[in-house]
């Protein structure tokens, strides 16, 4: 079946319409948007129920810099951090991966993460993320790459949090160029591999999780103290 949501960019940010920073979002191609310097644009954030829940989430993207900074992610639909924000695609010291965030036991951020082998992430690839009952299945053109089964969120409607569609970056060195992103809920056929034929809990210690709070409050002082945008 197909996807109930689809944004294809033709028409700027499209249903991505909340944006915030000084990122540079260029949308002169119709069917993309390439977004440069600190700052995103993500479906609006409002409370628990905004966005979706258990499902596939596919973005198509490509990146420039193969260094920390652009993040295709799925950000807590009450907008409260630490939580649940399931990073599709991220890069730091020059591999791809996603991530699991979730608020530790301290109150702070929690995660666990799954490091994409071989992918040149310069290339467009499709990256999708599977989020079922207790797992995120992570995947790059079909080909499955592991599962996570440790501290993963319930949706909206079995009384945890939904999850919206973001895209952001950090500096003025990376860039992201996103072609489409989409949603399939549970139980239709997405297209996606099968978790089942997934690796174990692939949690990876020492991945370097990215706040984006703090980087919003850094980058809003660095303007303040100097009139420039800048992490």
């Amino acid at each position: 079946m197909a996807a109930t949501f689809v944004e294809t960019f033709d028409n700027g940010v499209g249903a991505l319409n909340h944006v915030w920073g000084n990122a540079r979002i260029d949308t002169s191609t119709k069917g993309e948007i390439t977004i440069t310097g600190p700052g995103g644009f993500m479906q609006r954030p409002h409370d628990d129920s905004a966005g979706h829940g258990y499902g596939t989430y596919s973005v198509v993207a490509s990146i420039e810099g193969n260094a920390k900074g652009p993040a295709a992610l799925l950000w807590p639909g009450d907008d409260v951090w630490p939580g649940p924000e399931y990073d599709i695609l991220e890069v730091i010291n020059g591999k791809p991966y996603g991530t699991v965030h979730y608020k530790g036991g301290d109150g702070g951020d929690g995660y666990s993460s799954v490091f994409y082998e071989d992918i040149d992430e310069s290339k467009v690839h499709t990256y999708t993320l599977d989020w079922q009952p207790g797992s995120i299945t992570y995947a790059v053109d079909g080909k499955t790459m592991g599962t996570i089964t440790k501290n993963v969120g319930a949706d909206h409607a079995h009384g945890g949090v939904n999850e919206v569609f973001g895209l952001m970056n950090t500096n003025w060195h990376t860039s992201m160029t996103v072609y489409e992103v989409s949603y399939t809920p549970m139980g239709q056929d997405s297209g996606a591999a099968p978790s089942a034929n997934a690796a174990p809990d692939s949690a990876v210690a020492g991945t370097e999780a990215i706040d984006w709070h703090a980087l919003a409050a850094i980058a809003t002082a660095n303007y303040e103290a100097t009139g420039m945008w800048f992490i």
